[in-house]
């Protein structure tokens, strides 16, 4: 059961965004919604969430010594569509483009990728569990500062979210 701070948390990372946006009257691509490639973009984000959730199962089996049953998504609509779509527009396009002008692309990505860590979400999966959320982050944020779009990072979230799921139904 979700917290009524973490009901809050979700309702302003899904609607600031967006209600910025059509406030300021901004095309969706400030957000890093560019048309421009963005099957290919976010295929490719699908390969680098793929090879970092590898990783990351990795690290969590040799520090569970055991499947990390925590980490699976559940459905895949939400996994694989709901939260990347508003995790990757929030921090990633929202914040990640938006610090861009002020900070650079490093510091952009650097704050983005801790402040995304910093989700109250994260915290219970054990300290690999926020190590491998922070390298995602920075993962992410390269992704956007590489493209200028967010489709990459949301493929990448996407399918980082399902893969546990996807490889625990294969092996058992």
């Amino acid at each position: 059961v979700a917290s009524p701070w973490g009901l809050a948390l979700s309702l302003v990372m899904a609607t600031l965004p967006w209600a910025t946006v059509l406030v300021l009257r901004q095309p969706i691509s400030a957000l890093g919604y560019t048309g421009r490639r963005a099957l290919a973009r976010y295929g490719w984000g699908m390969v680098a969430g793929a090879a970092w959730r590898g990783l990351s199962m990795l690290l969590n089996l040799h520090w569970a010594a055991g499947w990390p049953l925590a980490s699976t998504a559940g459905p895949l609509l939400q996994g694989f569509v709901v939260i990347p779509l508003v995790e990757e527009t929030f921090f990633r396009g929202y914040l990640g483009l938006g610090l861009r002008p002020r900070l650079g692309w490093a510091g952009a990505v650097v704050v983005q990728a801790v402040l995304f860590t910093l989700l109250p979400g994260h915290w219970g999966q054990g300290v690999p569990g926020v190590i491998g959320v922070l390298v995602f982050g920075l993962l992410s944020g390269a992704l956007v500062a590489k493209t200028g779009s967010v489709w990459a990072a949301w493929g990448a979230h996407g399918l980082a979210n399902v893969l546990p799921g996807l490889l625990l139904l294969l092996v058992a």
